[in-house]
């Protein structure tokens, strides 16, 4: 089956996890839920939702709900929920879900503490660090700043010459791009200091 891989629309379902009676994940049955589930002509599937209690589940039983949904999703998209209790394991479970070919994945702010704006802001603001370490190891550039906008969308701004700003942006959308966090990167030309004197006022 093929899907457009420029948006994601339609009917993604959510499955529950089937357990068997010693209480471990049931791969066989969950295996036969998918294949029931896409032969009603689904558009793809969200694994580790609500549905499927995720909560509940520890973090390698997530990943093999993944896993299972992957190999089983017969190419269909896969919408991964990967809500994690810290940011390290939420960056580790978007690689993984990214390295099996999910489409996508759905993250939450930190859950269970009562928490203050600036605090679920946290985490996105991280994963700009991350991007913006890269960035200045790769290549003699200088971090000028950033920009917040609104609750999670941060610009990471650097500058140096034209060679050096590309090569570290490409470091930084390598190091975190395929997280799916990256949403757009430019290089912006100066004009040096010495031809703008010259251009007319």
């Amino acid at each position: 089956m093929s899907t457009t891989q420029s948006t994601i629309n339609g009917i993604f379902v959510p499955n529950i996890v089937p357990y068997d009676a010693k209480g471990r994940i049931d791969e066989d049955e969950l295996r036969h839920i998918i294949h029931w589930v896409g032969d009603k002509s689904v558009t793809g599937f969200y694994p580790n939702g609500s549905m499927g209690e995720f909560i509940r589940l520890s973090y390698e039983e997530r990943r093999t709900v993944v896993r299972i949904v992957s190999e089983e999703a017969n190419g269909r998209p896969i919408l991964a929920g990967a809500a994690e209790a810290n940011i390290e394991l939420v960056l580790e479970m978007c690689k993984y879900c990214a390295d099996l070919g999910c489409r996508a994945v759905s993250i939450t702010g930190p859950y269970y503490y009562k928490l203050t704006q600036e605090s679920i802001e946290a985490p996105f603001l991280s994963i700009s660090a991350m991007l913006a370490q890269e960035a200045a190891t790769a290549a003699d550039v200088k971090i000028v700043g950033k920009e917040k906008i609104g609750a999670a969308y941060v610009t990471v701004i650097v500058s140096g010459d034209v060679a050096a700003v590309s090569a570290a942006i490409a470091a930084g959308k390598q190091a975190v791009g395929s997280l799916g966090k990256v949403i757009a990167a430019h290089v912006i030309a100066r004009p040096h200091d010495e031809l703008i004197a010259l251009l007319p006022k």
